[in-house]
């Protein structure tokens, strides 16, 4: 009989841990397990990625109440009484007030939870999976029935904002924490020493034969000639930290540096923002924004040097998707990359510092 696995997720952006969700899917065997991904909402560029034997399900009454999530809580309550549920206004008005003294949301959780309908398929398996998500968390808790629930967690929560008191009051509930590196497991540790016995570490999956077959159809350099080829690709958000590559790109130049052409893979709301940055440093022919791309892989294939400019990551994908092709690595030093760059050969770890990614780009190029 195959296992019955239920995984969690708000949606399918194209993003790092959608992607990894997708990737453990591709390597699990689907005449083991039977599994549903359920979404909070049914969007996302990886709708149509999923393998054709997950089953795709939504949290319908999700829509109902993900104001009562998203919105200021004044703001909740106001709406509420304007259309006369006088009742879940004073609830949720009332556990808003103890939450500000405990730093606990679990009763408002809770309350929120019970205007929701119970998953009435029980699983074998229910897994949280984008950790730490406090609403998903606690989803999986009070309206999922499983023989074992799993938490897992995608972030170094030193960087994030990680709700403690949350987390003591409902982690230890869970079956398993399972954390995606060594270093970000040892950062969840030190905020909850009391779940040490739940821990265990898995790294985000990589297919590599899918990889590579994917990594053959297109050529995204093939215009380019006689020119290095620099890579990072994510979401272009403030937390991946791109924002500085313009910079570092006139810091280059300005060194004699100027033989390469930098791609940026990805979009998101600081776009306007990198290209506000191009022009400024006046770099417009030594980087290229190729935005959302479904297969990068053919951006790593021809590439010459890897740069991760994130702030923080749990387990960098992209970081693992380049060492796969055999590209050195040029990290900030998030929790992640400690994992994957154990020397100098394969890869540099260097602080999140303008001159210091500059100093080291070149030192790679002059090697």
């Amino acid at each position: 009989m195959k296992k019955k696995i239920m995984i969690l997720i708000s949606n399918l952006n194209i993003g790092g841990t959608e992607k990894a969700l997708l990737n453990m899917l591709e390597i699990m065997d689907q005449n083991m397990y039977e599994v549903d991904v359920y979404l909070l909402e049914k969007k996302g560029g990886f709708l149509n990625e999923l393998p054709e034997w997950i089953n795709l399900k939504i949290i319908d009454d999700y829509q109902y109440i993900a104001s009562w999530i998203m919105d200021a809580p004044w703001l909740v309550v106001k709406k509420l009484i304007f259309n006369y549920k006088f009742i879940i206004a004073f609830e949720l008005a009332f556990t808003h007030l103890v939450m500000k003294l405990t730093g606990d949301r679990t009763k408002y959780y809770n309350i929120v939870l019970n205007n929701m309908k119970n998953i009435e398929k029980q699983y074998d398996v229910a897994i949280a999976y984008a950790g730490p998500m406090n609403f998903i968390t606690i989803y999986i808790l009070k309206k999922v029935i499983a023989k074992e629930k799993i938490q897992w967690i995608h972030f170094d929560v030193s960087k994030f904002n990680f709700n403690v008191e949350f987390a003591k009051a409902n982690y230890k509930f869970f079956n398993k924490i399972v954390v995606v590196s060594r270093n970000a497991a040892n950062k969840l540790l030190e905020k909850l020493p009391s779940i040490k016995d739940k821990i265990e570490i898995i790294p985000n999956f990589l297919p590599e034969k899918q990889c590579m077959e994917k990594s053959l159809e297109f050529d995204p350099y093939k215009k380019v000639k006689n020119k290095k080829i620099i890579l990072t690709v994510g979401r272009l958000t403030s937390e991946k930290g791109q924002i500085i590559i313009p910079e570092i790109v006139r810091l280059l130049i300005d060194k004699g540096i100027d033989n390469f052409i930098w791609y940026i893979v990805g979009d998101g709301n600081q776009r306007g923002k990198v290209q506000d940055k191009i022009l400024e440093y006046q770099v417009n022919n030594y980087i290229k924004l190729e935005g959302v791309q479904k297969n990068p892989y053919p951006y790593y294939k021809g590439a010459d040097l890897y740069v991760q400019t994130s702030l923080h990551e749990g387990y960098c994908i992209t970081i693992a998707e380049a060492l796969l092709f055999s590209k050195y690595v040029i990290s900030t030093d998030v929790a992640g990359a400690y994992d994957q760059i154990k020397n100098d050969e394969i890869g540099k770890i260097v602080k999140y510092d303008i001159k210091e990614l500059t100093n080291t780009i070149e030192t790679y190029f002059k090697a």
